[in-house]
C-alpha cells in the first residue's frame, strides 16, 4: 500500500513511519525538512496545491499533523485553525478527488473532556469540551464525519491522551516520565502508531472514532472493550511500574 504520512516528523509521525516502512511505500509530509533519503514533502499543510501534490498516486492517509502544544500557541485562533482544521479539509478534499477512501486520522480525547468523571464515555457520545485546541480536534472530527457521510469514505480517528515514549519512559519533549498520583491516562507512541496500523487495515466503514489509552483506571471511565474488539488494537505497554 502506497500511504502518505503527514506530520511525519513528529514525535508521533516518527513511531508510525517505523511501524508501517517494513511492508509499505511511504510518503512523508511535514513542514520540516525529512530524511532526504526518504519520499518526502517539506510545505504548508494549510496550502491546498501541495497538498495535493503530496497526494498523488496514494492509495491512503495517516493524518497526523498538527499545530504544536507550544507555550501560548493555542491563546489565540488564527494559526490552531489555519493548520489543524484547514489543513485537515485540504487533507480530505484532496483524497476524495485522488480517489483515496481510507485515512486514520489522529484526533484526541480532548474531544469529550467536558464529561465529568462519573459518565462512562463511549464513542456514541456527542462530543463535549472547551478551549481552541479542543475546538479544532472537534472541527476535525466533524469534517471527517461529513466526508464519510456525503463521500463514502472511511476514516479512522484515533483518540489518545497523553502519549509517550515508553522505551525510554520520557515525555514527547524528553523529560522523563513520572507519575504522581491521579489519573494516569497514558499511551506509548509505539502503540499509538501500532492503532494507525490496525486502522489502515481494519474492516470498518464509514466514520469510526476509537479512545486510545491504557490502563484498569481507563477502563472505567472509557470504553476500550470497544476498542480492542473493532479495531483490534492492544498496548504492549502498560506503564504499570509508574503506579504503586
Amino acid at each position: 500500500m502506497r500511504i502518505l504520512i503527514t506530520g511525519a516528523a513528529g514525535f508521533i509521525g516518527a513511531a508510525v513511519v517505523a511501524a508501517l516502512k517494513p511492508e509499505h511505500t511511504l510518503r512523508l509530509f511535514d513542514s520540516k525538512p525529512i530524511d532526504a533519503d526518504a519520499d518526502a514533502i517539506a510545505g504548508d499543510i494549510a496550502d491546498y496545491a501541495t497538498v495535493v501534490r503530496a497526494m498523488d498516486g496514494m492509495d491512503a492517509v495517516v493524518h497526523l499533523a498538527f499545530y504544536p502544544m507550544r507555550p501560548g500557541a493555542y491563546d489565540t485562533p488564527e494559526m490552531p485553525m489555519r493548520v489543524n482544521v484547514q489543513g485537515t479539509a485540504n487533507v480530505l478534499e484532496a483524497a476524495r478527488r485522488a480517489g483515496i477512501t481510507r485515512i486514520v486520522h489522529m484526533s484526541s480525547c480532548a474531544v469529550v473532556t467536558g464529561y465529568s468523571r462519573d459518565t462512562y464515555i463511549h464513542v456514541g457520545l456527542p462530543m463535549r469540551y472547551s478551549g481552541i485546541y479542543n475546538l479544532t480536534k472537534a472541527l476535525q472530527e466533524q469534517a471527517c464525519r461529513q466526508y464519510c457521510d456525503e463521500h463514502g469514505m472511511t476514516i479512522v480517528a484515533l483518540r489518545p491522551w497523553s502519549v509517550l515514549d515508553g522505551p525510554t519512559m520520557r515525555n514527547w519533549d524528553g523529560t522523563p516520565l513520572r507519575w504522581e498520583g491521579g489519573f494516569l491516562p497514558f499511551v506509548c507512541r509505539h502503540d499509538l502508531a501500532a492503532a494507525c496500523v490496525a486502522g489502515l487495515h481494519a474492516q470498518l466503514t464509514g466514520f469510526q472514532p476509537f479512545h486510545i489509552m491504557v490502563g484498569d483506571y481507563c477502563e472505567r471511565w472509557f470504553d476500550l472493550e470497544h476498542t480492542h474488539q473493532s479495531l483490534g488494537w492492544q498496548p504492549r505497554e502498560t506503564f504499570a511500574t509508574l503506579a504503586p
